[in-house]
């Protein structure tokens, strides 16, 4: 199964094929298209409609009834999900998916970044609230923002990217309520490091779908797992690091172990549990 030359519907309506597109053509002469998909009926960042499900299955959801509502076999999205960092929640933390799926073939391919480059923040404020660290922590206005009230997250403006709109929001938004709260906007067209991050995932998944599979010559043949662990190189006992990574095909049941793309055979002292408690 080759996708070369094929064309590859984009579910979006955020502009996110200006960065996918041009990937997709230059490693497999693809041209993408969109089409009129409201992709925000599976959920919104402001959660005036909700997410019922995980990123990851939304994202393939996405995809699936893209490409089922124009009858093209051949879709791909993405979906973002965005929070504290897990082990430091000092720091923004964002975790995209992307899928390709070729419902002619039954196949999906998925792959994920986990990345501390975004500027996600949140901050709650009264109508004496200084927001100027807030704004430039946040690259305002080259990534826009979002306003809504505290009480029922009624929102009050999106895609705000200018001191002009921030100021009639504000305006708006205390008329309404004592208290906002101001957010990134993290739609991909307002927010320039999420689109950088897509960009990188567009790469990713598009060497994924060219890796095929040793036994079938499936596409889609990559990461799908860990095994072992890294052992301290000073004690020897085992760490909480993965040794391997697990290479498995999305449609027969073949899989191998890998070494670490950071050729990692051990772990340094500072990070062993017996060595460092």
């Amino acid at each position: 199964m080759s996708y070369v030359k094929k064309g590859i519907l984009v579910a979006t309506k955020h502009q996110k094929e200006q960065v996918i597109g041009p990937i997709f053509k230059k490693y497999l002469g693809c041209e993408t298209f969109v089409t009129e998909f409201d992709t925000d009926k599976l959920g919104t960042f402001t959660g005036e409609i909700p997410r019922l499900k995980d990123a990851m299955s939304i994202c393939k959801d996405k995809a699936v009834m893209a490409a089922q509502l124009t009858g093209h076999p051949y879709a791909l999205a993405s979906e973002g999900s965005f929070g504290p960092h897990p082990i430091m929640p000092f720091l923004p933390y964002a975790q995209e998916w992307m899928v390709f799926v070729d419902l002619e073939s039954d196949i999906t391919i998925f792959e994920e970044i986990k990345t501390s480059e975004t500027n996600y923040q949140t901050k709650w404020i009264d109508v004496d609230s200084d927001i100027n660290d807030f704004l430039n922590q946040v690259k305002f206005p080259s990534h826009g923002l979002c306003l809504q009230t505290s009480c029922l997250k009624t929102v009050i403006a999106k895609g705000i990217q200018s001191h002009q709109q921030l100021q009639e929001a504000l305006k708006n938004g205390f008329e309404l309520d004592t208290r906002l709260l101001l957010s990134t906007d993290m739609r991909a067209m307002m927010n320039p490091s999420r689109m950088n991050v897509i960009e990188k995932l567009s790469e990713q998944l598009v060497l994924r779908i060219k890796s095929l599979c040793p036994q079938c010559q499936s596409p889609g043949f990559g990461r799908a797992g860990v095994a072992g662990h890294l052992a301290c190189q000073q004690c020897h006992m085992p760490s909480e690091f993965p040794a391997l990574e697990v290479w498995a095909c999305v449609q027969c049941d073949y899989q191998e172990n890998r070494p670490r793309k950071d050729g990692k055979v051990n772990i340094d002292p500072q990070y062993c549990q017996f060595c460092n408690p």
